[in-house]
């Protein structure tokens, strides 16, 4: 089996795969809720000859360079089903290749014939079951100390609670016919990467109204976002823009386009993708930087804040995106592009 995405190709495992694996199973942080302890560079080599005969691993590696950087597991369950699990390098976390490869991987599986996906995770393991329901799965229930992996100092069981997340195959297929009528589209990105200017070229190809967040939010202040961030402080303005964000997020067919730091919380960010395609714009902060940003309060006084700003979303920006596109060129290019990839994107497809 082999599968590629946008940044993505999926892959079996091979044996000459054990230095790539030591390299994330060795760190404390990807195995802390898993099974099993760091592995050596000898156990990482013998895992991979193993893994290389099991077709329930999935290597993922980024597409060109080929460079291993986790791997998925889907086994062969009674009934039709299938157990998904998923490991990543810690130093690729935060810039959407997880969900990005699962995702993948459910949809060729639904579309060939398995009836239902279920994953279990351990309550502390946030960030896992927090991707599990940003890919669709719900929550059937929470086993209470129902496991153990490891004792402690004086030989007892370190017994963990479990929670157990599924979704069957007619979930999947109808949350990815959502049709345009149904559904938003979700632009993110930093403050002027774009968002504004591409948001009614869109509006005009597809036939959808646009929605401008901080236009909202100016009307629903009654002054201007500069303002409110001078007298009322950034919290204040990030509630609002909570609540702007979820009513956004109960609209039909409309495009949204967001402000820099929506992803900043991730219920944003899970009201709007729930019924919307969420689009990046890339831009270079060197371009950024050569804007008017004299509405931007984060960028008006100190125009290299505009790095650090990058350096400190982009992984977020990355996680929550279906379909990125660099926004450097033309705006009449960056259109055409936008446009084929929110045709290609399987959540837009009918």
């Amino acid at each position: 089996m082999r599968i590629e995405t946008e940044r993505l190709l999926l892959r079996p495992f091979a044996s000459s795969d054990g230095a790539a694996l030591c390299e994330y199973l060795s760190q404390p942080e990807t195995v802390q809720y898993e099974p099993y302890d760091v592995f050596s560079k000898e156990q990482a080599v013998k895992e991979a000859a193993s893994r290389a005969d099991d077709p329930a691993f999935v290597a993922v590696c980024l597409k060109g360079e080929g460079k291993l950087i986790g791997n998925l597991y889907f086994g062969e369950r009674p009934f039709g089903s299938r157990e998904l699990g998923f490991v990543f390098n810690s130093r690729y976390w935060g810039q959407g290749f997880a969900a990005e490869a699962a995702k993948a991987l459910l949809d060729a599986a639904f579309r060939e014939g398995v009836h239902r996906v279920f994953a279990e995770c351990n309550p502390e393991n946030r960030r896992s079951w927090q991707l599990l329901e940003r890919l669709g799965l719900r929550r059937e229930g929470e086993l209470r100390q129902n496991i153990w992996f490891f004792k402690d100092g004086q030989g007892n069981p370190r017994w963990q609670d479990t929670f157990l997340y599924a979704i069957l195959q007619e979930e999947w297929l109808r949350q990815a016919a959502g049709t345009a009528r149904k559904r938003n589209i979700v632009l993110i990105g930093l403050s002027g990467c774009g968002k504004t200017t591409l948001a009614p070229v869109l509006s005009e190809a597809l036939g959808m109204p646009a929605v401008e967040m901080d236009d909202e939010i100016v009307k629903e202040a009654g002054k201007p976002i500069s303002a409110i961030f001078a007298e009322d402080g950034e919290k204040a303005f990030r509630d609002m823009e909570t609540a702007c964000a979820k009513r956004c997020a109960g609209m039909d067919g409309v495009i949204i386009s967001t402000g820099g730091g929506v992803v900043l919380r991730e219920e944003n960010m899970a009201a709007l993708s729930q019924k919307g395609l969420v689009v990046f714009l890339d831009r270079a902060p060197m371009a950024i930087a050569g804007e008017d940003l004299a509405d931007r309060p984060l960028l008006a006084q100190n125009r290299r804040n505009i790095f650090s700003l990058y350096e400190q979303r982009i992984g977020l920006y990355r996680r929550y995106a279906e379909v990125t596109v660099e926004n450097n060129g033309p705006i009449s290019e960056t259109t055409k592009v936008l446009l084929q990839k929110i045709k290609e994107a399987r959540a837009w497809k009918n």
